[in-house]
């Protein structure tokens, strides 16, 4: 079992367990919509920032550009601007590729801490752009790349998070329900980055940055990612009968009692004819993640 994070352990907790289970999946599931809130909020800046970048200074009785923000005043700003969404997009897709490989070995709290965190301050920094008056576009596009990177790291583990502890049986619901994080994110963001844009936009970054290095913070002490963590109970993962436990498996099977169900389970299927004594039940090792060369080669088996 994992150790239970520290604010975590200050939640009420009640007698009844299957209260307690049910307290604590509504709160897992709550805690990670707003979880997802914060990094939708803080990807929505640019696409309101951009048009202050390059702003339309006929508009202000000005005939050339000096009311853009360099380097985004020459003739190819658009080029520069789609840029900035191409580096962040493609970085996205890189790290979106490599986060659930990286997550499955090791503990999602950690994981997701540390996306968070590093996801906030790459955010500021974009916004730090302004007030330091950097107008370096490699420092523009070096954030964005970054700041795609570990913005990867939010869906899978969240989605793996909500899996643990809702199962298979009601997915359909609790996921529409939970995935509306994303407008409510953008609405945010949008709301935010909107109040600074016109006086200074370097806030419209910094402030949904220090939102989500907040909300990083309070993963760390209060995520977790299995019920088992925490002694709560599994889910239902088969979207049928609840699994076999140890006690309906040693009535089920007597000559098998001396092997806990789960590790019986995890090697040995049933139906098979061929296991003649619990002594070749015990597994060798435990469990390991699929490599990442393998689950490429999956759909060719």
């Amino acid at each position: 079992m994992a150790t239970v994070p520290l604010g975590f352990r200050l939640l009420p907790g009640v007698s009844n367990n299957s209260t307690r289970d049910t307290r604590y999946k509504i709160f897992i599931l709550v805690f990670t919509f707003f979880v997802y809130t914060s990094y939708h909020c803080s990807r929505k800046p640019i696409s309101i920032v951009k048009n202050e970048l390059h702003k339309n200074c006929t508009v202000l009785g000005i005939n050339d550009t000096s009311c853009d923000w360099k380097p985004f005043d020459h003739a190819n700003f658009k080029e520069l601007l789609g840029s900035l969404d191409y580096a962040y997009l493609f970085a996205y897709a890189i790290g979106m590729f490599l986060s659930g490989h990286i997550a499955e070995r090791m503990n999602l709290r950690y994981f997701l801490t540390a996306g968070m965190i590093s996801s906030g301050v790459m955010t500021i920094a974009f916004g730090l752009g302004y007030f330091w008056g950097i107008h370096s576009f490699a420092y523009y596009i070096v954030v964005q790349i970054l700041c795609g990177l570990v913005q990867a790291s939010g869906w899978p583990s969240v989605v793996a998070t909500v899996g643990n502890w809702w199962g298979k049986g009601k997915r359909g619901l609790i996921m529409g329900v939970w995935n509306c994080h994303t407008s409510v994110g953008n609405i945010l963001g949008s709301v935010i980055a909107g109040v600074f844009v016109s006086t200074a936009w370097g806030w419209s970054f910094i402030i949904p940055g220090l939102i989500i290095t907040f909300m990083g913070v309070l993963v760390f002490f209060f995520h977790v990612p299995k019920p088992s963590d925490v002694g709560c109970s599994d889910p239902d993962q088969n979207g049928q009968a609840a699994p076999m436990t140890d006690e309906t498996h040693q009535e089920c099977h007597p000559q098998y009692e001396s092997v806990p169900w789960k590790k019986w389970h995890r090697y040995y299927s049933i139906e098979d004819p061929n296991v003649q004594d619990s002594t070749a039940l015990v597994p060798t090792g435990e469990e390991k993640a699929v490599s990442f060369w393998k689950a490429l080669l999956v759909p060719l088996n």
